[in-house]
């Protein structure tokens, strides 16, 4: 399968037991259909290391190939491609570290246990063709490593003054963010499965400490049923998705706060980000469902100008009453607040495309980029609004779905419109409906990015934020299925997943084709 993969994207196909053995030198004791795995071994003393387990059915005739140059005991030294290796047998393995290891690769081979991963995860990886697992002490161990490599990063550019800032604040909303992933999450598990047919799939499972209960069910048909409520626009991406009430939710929010507030310079206090918390929380309420499309821009108009959302809510009228209401405490909690990315201007109810509902105008703050921003003005105003205004505009549909748009009440009735004629709407594409069949059937949440949307949308921004001489020249994408995205959270563990279909593959070795040769011109 992944040679065929490698095909239909134009690339070569690595085979890494072909290369596992070139590297060794050595052909006979190898299994050639067996594993090969790296495992990075945690010690008390020290950073840790990395151990190399290759299948093999005969560990001494293996060994005899490679020459060993010395022994102890278990352990013995080759020299492989002029640089020096212990090996051992463990098991149906032959385990390989270097010199330096030699006290922990013997630790290795005398252990009695495995690596500990819940049943879920080894549920999870079961049929991958390709694995990998972070433990709650390799989960602690990365983010320790990953937040000091961060730190290093943050003392170089606070040489540079006033211009470093936006950077700095870049890592350290990163390294928030490990800090948070080594207190909440207990086990990580990312595969690789490609099937028979050469659709690719790449997953990933968190697991949590603290896990606390979602009610909300569904499935990935069902999440993408809701996208026949929106227009079939030359769409970006589009997601849609089941919704309930949650404790998760504070968690989620509390966290993008912080991140927010180390990365714009927030000065929201602690109890402003409760009290934000608090408003954000009520506009959820009683919110079932939803659906979300990003489409390709009009000629000329804002990068919103067709962006619309579906809310499916217990009461559309009190959706809309909640949501203005929240829209003016945040107002007011960050009225004086530069640090924030956007500020809210005005929030009003008012009768739009002839259904009771509001309108809500927000300012993106130049503030918030850092030193600089203003020259950022111009650009701002061609691709949000003049003086980077943006309006949102909401209006009830039925006694349960609200509908949101950007820009002007015109893209709201033409949102509306979808709404009332599903049969014509976002999910009879036929490209969503290939990608939909390989996505998870339990996901809640789904989303689907066009290849050809993304890339007729970075042709759009350059013409308006560039002058023509100085606009790059895209080329178009060929026809092909979208990539799909999906979220699954049962209460104990959060499963992300993207599908990546073989008709796109094939189309992305077309479009890397066309790219290189256009570059040889």
């Amino acid at each position: 399968e992944v040679n065929q993969t490698a095909q239909r994207m134009q690339l070569p196909a690595p085979n890494l037991l072909e290369m596992a053995k070139t590297r060794l030198g050595a052909v006979k004791g190898v299994v050639e259909t067996g594993d090969l795995a790296l495992v990075l071994m945690g010690r008390e003393a020290g950073g840790p290391f990395p151990v190399v387990f290759v299948r093999t059915d005969n560990y001494d005739e293996l060994l005899g190939q490679l020459k060993p140059e010395n022994q102890d005991g278990p352990v013995s030294q080759v020299t492989v491609a002029n640089e020096s290796f212990l090996i051992a047998k463990k098991g149906g393995y032959a385990v390989l570290t270097s010199p330096a290891n030699r006290d922990g690769l013997k630790q290795v081979v005398e252990s009695a246990t495995s690596v500990k991963v819940n049943d879920g995860t080894r549920e999870f990886t079961q049929h991958a063709d390709v694995y990998a697992v972070a433990t709650n002490a390799g989960v602690k161990m990365l983010s320790q490593l990953a937040i000091v490599g961060l730190q290093t990063v943050k003392q170089q550019f606070t040489q540079m003054g006033p211009q470093g800032q936006p950077a700095i604040a870049a890592f350290g909303m990163y390294e928030d963010l490990f800090k948070w992933a080594a207190q909440e999450v207990n086990q990580v598990a990312i595969t690789v499965q490609i099937d028979d047919s050469g659709n690719v799939a790449l997953a990933k499972r968190v697991d949590f400490h603290n896990p606390v209960e979602y009610a909300a069910t569904g499935s990935a048909a069902s999440a993408t049923k809701r996208l026949a409520q929106l227009p079939k626009w030359p769409y970006v991406a589009a997601a849609a998705g089941e919704l309930g009430d949650s404790a998760a939710f504070d968690k989620w929010m509390q966290m993008s706060l912080d991140m927010m507030r180390t990365m714009y310079g927030s000065k929201l206090t602690d109890e402003q980000i409760a009290k934000l918390i608090e408003v954000s929380r009520q506009s959820m309420k009683g919110v079932r469902g939803m659906s979300f499309a990003f489409g390709v821009p009009k000629d000329g108009g804002s990068i919103y100008s067709r962006m619309g959302i579906i809310m499916e809510t217990d009461n559309a009228a009190a959706y809309i009453d909640r949501y203005l209401d929240v829209m003016k405490q945040m107002q007011q909690l960050v009225a004086d607040n530069a640090g924030m990315p956007y500020q809210v201007v005005t929030a009003e109810k008012v009768e739009v495309a002839g259904a009771p509902g509001m309108k809500v105008v927000m300012q993106i703050s130049l503030a918030a980029i850092g030193a600089g921003g203003e020259q950022f003005k111009e650009m701002f105003d061609k691709m949000y609004g003049k003086d980077g205004k943006i309006a949102v505009y909401a209006a009830v549909i039925d006694a349960n779905h609200v509908a949101i748009a950007y820009v002007s009440e015109e893209n709201l009735r033409e949102v509306m419109q979808a709404a009332k004629a599903p049969a014509t709407g976002l999910a009879t594409d036929e490209g969503i409906q290939t990608t939909a069949k390989l996505l998870p059937q339990k996901a809640q949440l789904v989303g689907y990015v066009s290849p050809e949307g993304i890339m007729s949308f970075a042709q759009r921004t350059m013409q308006a934020i560039l002058p023509p001489a100085q606009q790059p020249q895209i080329p178009a994408f060929p026809s092909s299925p979208p990539l799909g995205f999906s979220i699954q959270y049962d209460g104990e563990a959060l499963e992300a997943g993207m599908v990546a279909p073989a008709e796109f593959l094939t189309a992305l070795g077309k479009y890397i084709a066309a790219v290189q040769q256009g570059a040889g011109r």
